[in-house]
């Protein structure tokens, strides 16, 4: 009824290509949120608040199929053109920075991953992000800080992450959670509450797309 290339039109595949990402279906997934964003960058240019939704979205979808490289590539358009667009505090900057961390983490590109966390980890911008975002940074937080050995800093950045991201096992950043938790509670010598840890981590359920 309102052709292809309407702003309804493309606000719906927006909404579809998250339902089928949720359903683990990523082909449909990717090629609805490509077509989606190469229509809004060619009818509103590449500073539309459509078009950089659309860029984030598809950037999300990438880091989520593991296709880290072109996901960091996708996102740090996004996280730049937001900070043009919307600032560099604006939540909807600071969600695609999220994420463009886990891109960069998968790489392990922790001098990146420092500079941004900085930010984030910033008390008015942590603020900002919803909880599900705020357990993300403060997880990949408490996981450099297991790293350098700053253990009591580390088991409480992990354990707030562990509370704000719920019972939900799907949760976006829980395996690597609960990794860090396990890796600090070995070096510790604590190994009851690495055990229990790991077998939570055993009851994540896989998040392989569907064949």
């Amino acid at each position: 009824m309102l052709k292809d290339d309407h702003p309804s039109t493309l606000l719906a595949m927006n909404d579809l290509a998250g339902i089928l990402a949720v359903e683990n279906k990523f082909d449909e997934s990717e090629a609805i949120n490509r077509e989606a964003l190469e229509r809004r960058m060619r009818l509103f240019g590449p500073d539309d608040i459509g078009t950089l939704q659309s860029m984030n979205n598809l950037g999300n979808l990438l880091e989520r199929r593991g296709k880290y490289a072109e996901a960091e590539q996708v996102l740090r358009q996004t996280v730049e053109a937001r900070k043009r667009v919307l600032g560099s505090s604006h939540a909807h900057t600071l969600g695609s920075m999220v994420r463009l961390v886990r891109a960069l983490a998968q790489q392990g590109k922790w001098d990146e991953v420092d500079v941004l966390l900085a930010e984030l980890m910033q008390p008015a911008n942590l603020e900002q992000l919803a909880p599900p975002a705020q357990a993300v940074v403060l997880a990949r937080h408490g996981e450099r800080l297991v790293q350098r050995k700053q253990f009591p800093e580390a088991e409480r950045a992990l354990l707030d992450a562990r509370q704000r991201m719920g019972d939900d096992p799907r949760a976006i950043g829980r395996s690597e959670m609960l990794k860090a938790l396990i890796r600090l509670y070995e070096e510790t010598n604590r190994s009851d509450e690495a055990a229990r840890f790991r077998a939570e981590l055993s009851g994540i359920p896989s998040t392989q797309p569907e064949k």
